[in-house]
């Protein structure tokens, strides 16, 4: 055999493993089966605030409705995305304690 051949052979098969790879990734990002997470998908909604009842108080809120909707699923409050796909989460708080809720 020649010395050459011997020399390249760990070159190709690190290129053949390497291209592999790569054509692999995007045939299967093509084809639908690679999910890219998108930024609402891990949003904190730290907006959230609590507004008190309290007599002889003037209490304002907006005219306008949030773009989410609570829900009591199994006894723990949910939080569901109105707009565009179904999305839903768990309401926790800041030591992220589940929410309950008695409906």
């Amino acid at each position: 055999m020649d010395s050459s051949i011997k020399d390249n052979r760990p070159l190709q098969l690190i290129l053949t493993a390497l291209g592999t790879v790569l054509v692999t990734v995007a045939m299967l990002h093509f084809k639908g089966f690679l999910k890219h997470s998108s930024v609402e998908d891990g949003i904190v909604y730290e907006g959230f605030s609590m507004i008190l009842n309290v007599p002889e108080m003037d209490q304002y809120v907006s005219a306008r409705a949030a773009k989410q909707r609570a829900v009591c699923a199994q006894g723990f409050l949910m939080i569901e995305s109105v707009e565009g796909p179904a999305k839903i989460g768990l309401l926790v708080d800041s030591q992220r304690r589940a929410i309950r809720c008695d409906f």
